[in-house]
């Protein structure tokens, strides 16, 4: 934000208001603050985030805070210590995953992003995987990686449920 830290705490949340401020009224830009895994946040720093984004007017939204993380995320703001917090959001999404079709979908086009036309996959070798990776598609593109490393190694044409379970196993270990 380009400021000198102060050396008290209540000393740097007026620096950054006063940033933000100066940023959103003087040079017409609104800041965005991104905190990704947030769902590690503990509730004093929920806390210190009211308190750096309380403006004179609630309404006055001079900054946005983009808090990204697990679905623990959103237990945690649920809580009742929490219900300041809960009000000052403006927007609340939820990504719940993918459905079968779309996973197959989402599959079908790695492999042809990567130049490859052929099914190396078969259906119900899929929805094995699909079902390991509960429904997250880091996870699912890490046990693809794994089951190609896997099934190069031991010249398969096809994934199969054993280099599934195999690639698991690896997973687990790394």
């Amino acid at each position: 934000m380009g400021i000198e830290p102060a050396f008290r705490k209540a000393t740097k949340f007026r620096q950054i208001q006063e940033r933000i401020i100066e940023l959103h009224d003087n040079e017409h830009r609104t800041p965005v603050f991104i905190i990704d895994e947030a769902q590690y946040l503990n509730g004093q720093i929920f806390n210190e985030l009211m308190l750096i984004t309380n403006f004179k007017l609630d309404g006055d939204k001079k900054c946005i805070v983009i808090l990204s993380g697990l679905p623990l995320l959103a237990q945690t703001v649920q809580r009742p210590q929490f219900e300041a917090f809960r009000q000052r959001i403006t927007v609340n999404y939820q990504v719940l995953g993918l459905n079968h079709e779309e996973f197959h979908d989402y599959v079908a086009a790695k492999f042809k992003s990567a130049g490859i036309q052929e099914n190396l996959i078969p259906t119900e070798t899929l929805a094995t995987m699909i079902e390991h990776s509960n429904g997250s598609l880091r996870r699912l593109d890490l046990m693809i990686t794994q089951c190609l490393i896997l099934g190069t190694a031991q010249k398969k044409q096809q994934i199969d449920n054993e280099l599934v379970f195999q690639a698991n196993l690896e997973i687990a270990i790394i």
